[in-house]
C-alpha cells in the first residue's frame, strides 16, 4: 500500500510545478504525506491548499484533523473552526469539531457542536449519543434521557443506546426500565 501512496506522488509534484497554486493538488499530496505517516510535511502540503484557496473547507478539516493527531490542539480547533468560516453547513466540519471537544472532555462546548451537527444530520447516531453521554456526565439525567429515547427509536440496534438507556433508568430508581433497556442491548 505504502508504494501505492509513493506513485502517486510523483504526478501531483509534476502538476504542482506547472501550477503551483493548485489547490486541490496540495490537498491530495498532503493527504499522501500523512498515510505515509510524514505529518509535518503533510501539514505543509494542507496550509498551501487553504493558501491557495481560502474557501477550501475539507482541507481545512484534515488539517485539523492532522493538528488533533500531534496533540496541537489550539490548532486543530482553529482549524475546523476556519472549515466553518468557509462553509457553515458543512457537517463533516461540524462532526469534526464535535469529536473534538469530545476528546477534549468539553462538555459545554462538546453539547454545543453535537447540536450543530443535528441541525444538518438529526438523525446521526453519534451526535444523539454524544449530547446524551455529556447530559448525564453534567447531572441532567431527564435531558439525556430524551436524547437517549430519540437515538434508540431511530437506531433500535444501537447496543450503546440502549446501555445508556439502561444506566439512566437505574439512575432514576426505574428498574423494570432498566432491565428492558438492557435486554434489548443483548438482542
Amino acid at each position: 500500500e505504502q508504494q501505492q501512496w509513493n506513485s502517486a506522488i510523483a504526478p501531483l509534484e509534476r502538476a504542482l510545478a506547472l501550477y503551483p497554486g493548485y489547490a486541490e493538488a496540495h490537498h491530495l499530496l498532503g493527504l499522501i504525506l500523512n498515510n505515509l505517516e510524514k505529518p509535518d510535511k503533510a501539514i505543509m502540503e494542507l496550509q498551501r491548499a487553504v493558501e491557495a484557496y481560502p474557501q477550501f473547507a475539507q482541507a481545512y478539516v484534515d488539517l485539523g484533523s492532522i493538528y488533533q493527531q500531534q496533540a496541537q490542539f489550539p490548532k486543530a480547533e482553529q482549524s475546523f473552526n476556519l472549515a466553518l468560516k468557509a462553509y457553515p453547513k458543512f457537517a463533516e466540519a461540524r462532526i469534526a469539531l464535535a469529536a473534538f471537544f469530545d476528546q477534549q472532555q468539553q462538555a459545554q462546548q462538546a453539547i454545543k457542536a453535537h447540536k450543530a451537527v443535528l441541525e444538518l444530520e438529526p438523525h446521526r447516531v453519534d451526535s444523539l449519543y454524544g449530547i446524551a453521554f455529556w447530559l448525564a456526565q453534567e447531572q441532567n439525567p431527564d435531558e439525556a434521557q430524551r436524547y437517549v429515547d430519540q437515538l434508540v427509536s431511530l437506531h433500535p440496534t444501537y447496543v450503546n443506546g440502549w446501555l445508556m438507556a439502561g444506566s439512566l433508568a437505574q439512575q432514576s430508581d426505574h428498574v423494570d426500565n432498566a432491565i428492558q433497556a438492557y435486554q434489548h442491548a443483548v438482542k
